[in-house]
């Protein structure tokens, strides 16, 4: 499944908080009966009373084969700390619909430029906005009105709200009543009316990274690269996040739940930013230490599933079976100068798989610096990888990477290269 998890109140005392990542998700159906996806990550980092938010949600909404749609928000904030409780807010959000395996000729988006004031007050808050819009559509005005009210009356339950005034003609809204059923879930239902969409309910039930769940968590990342020279893609972003279950010293089960997302090009590399496709790579390991020196056995059952997006084209899926080798317990974890990690097995739809990752890199305490070479094979394709990055921070990394990549697909002897440039950002749970 994919793994951008959900933050649903928005900026509920950023002030006051110094790095941080927020990730929920939302599990639930529709008014429709469809089944009803929504995840989102959100990182923030606070520089005195200077706050920067940088957040990636969306709506997704399948039928049973699965066909719907899939709202995409993106958005970067920045705050300002007037004082304990008042706050300034002026950011970017854009926001595109597109559609699973259908035919979409004309893809609707738009960019919200806004500025809001936030008032504090106990556990609640309130927003007023004022805003305008950038790019080629017929919305020009906004006013804007949040309010979050958290456990009313000492009770379990909350409620959230956000009003928009377009044009000063038409009234956008999302209303959600909530029930809180410990830190890391909540009950919740939602009635909402957006942009070019009939109004819906959603009900069901969100995980947050709050609470016990945490105790479990074990990293979140999110990925930006950007092709400066591909005349397919202008941007891929990438998610992951990995959950551990009956760990102990010496063997523990790993979910890594991802989704990858290619931006198509178009006309101008400044212009739409809409997605070819939603691949989901889900893996289950088992994993065991088997000497002292920290190596460490593990076996794997892989999915994943492709969506086209805006074409008349049926998802793609494939299913593997392996084993693999490697001498930590994330390969992406700066814990020794020298990582690797192998694996292979059977894939039902490829024959098999084969997967090697080599890293070096410093081991200093502020900054680091590094490389990594991928080699993936299976019976259609074959892909090598490098990447350079540095790498800042602790409990929240920053790693800005250069990176190569070469895809070859071996039964008609064409390929592909692509050179990217990017950030990622990286939350460890130890």
């Amino acid at each position: 499944m994919g793994i951008v998890f959900l933050f649903l109140i928005s900026t509920l005392n950023y002030a006051n908080q110094k790095n941080k990542t927020q990730a929920n998700i939302e599990i639930g159906i529709d008014s429709f009966e469809r089944r009803y996806y929504k995840p989102e990550l959100k990182f923030y980092f606070s520089f005195n009373s200077l706050g920067l938010l940088i957040g990636a949600k969306y709506y997704q909404r399948n039928n049973s084969k699965l066909i719907g749609e899939i709202d995409y928000w993106l958005n970067g904030s920045l705050f300002y700390k007037i004082k304990e409780n008042l706050r300034i807010e002026t950011g970017l959000y854009h926001m595109c619909r597109h559609l699973t395996s259908q035919e979409n000729y004309k893809i609707f988006d738009l960019n919200e430029v806004i500025a809001k004031i936030w008032t504090d007050f106990n556990k609640n808050s309130i927003a007023l906005g004022i805003g305008t819009y950038i790019g080629e559509n017929s919305y020009r005005n906004l006013l804007i009105l949040n309010t979050h009210f958290d456990k009313i009356f000492e009770s379990e339950f909350s409620i959230y709200s956000e009003f928009k005034f377009v044009n000063f003609k038409k009234i956008l809204y999302e209303v959600e009543f909530s029930l809180g059923l410990n830190k890391s879930f909540d009950l919740f239902l939602r009635n909402t009316k957006t942009y070019r969409y009939p109004s819906m309910t959603y009900i069901g039930l969100r995980i947050k990274s709050d609470g016990k769940v945490e105790n479990y968590i074990n990293k979140i990342k999110l990925g930006i690269g950007i092709y400066p020279f591909y005349e397919n893609y202008k941007l891929g972003i990438e998610n992951e996040f990995r959950i551990d279950f009956f760990k102990t010293s010496m063997r523990r089960i790993i979910v890594q739940a991802s989704s990858l997302t290619p931006i198509l090009r178009g006309e101008k590399f400044f212009g739409t930013f809409w997605p070819e496709k939603m691949a989901y790579p889900l893996q289950v390991e088992y994993e065991r230490k088997i000497n002292e020196q920290s190596v460490y056995l593990f076996g794997y059952c892989n999915y994943t599933i492709e969506l086209p997006l805006d074409v008349s084209e049926r998802f793609r899926s494939s299913l593997g079976i392996g084993m693999g080798l490697r001498n930590q317990q994330d390969f992406e974890i700066l814990q020794n100068k020298m990582r690797y990690e192998i694996s292979g097995g059977c894939n039902f739809r490829n024959d098999f798989d084969l997967n090697f990752r080599f890293g070096v890199n410093t081991l200093k305490k502020n900054t680091n610096m590094g490389t990594e070479v991928t080699f993936k094979l299976d019976s259609k394709k074959s892909f090598i990888g490098l990447k350079v990055f540095l790498d800042f921070g602790k409990e929240l990394e920053l790693r800005p990477f250069f990176k190569f990549e070469n895809l070859s697909h071996l039964k008609n002897s064409g390929s592909q290269n692509k050179f990217s440039i990017g950030i990622e950002f990286i939350k460890w749970y130890f």
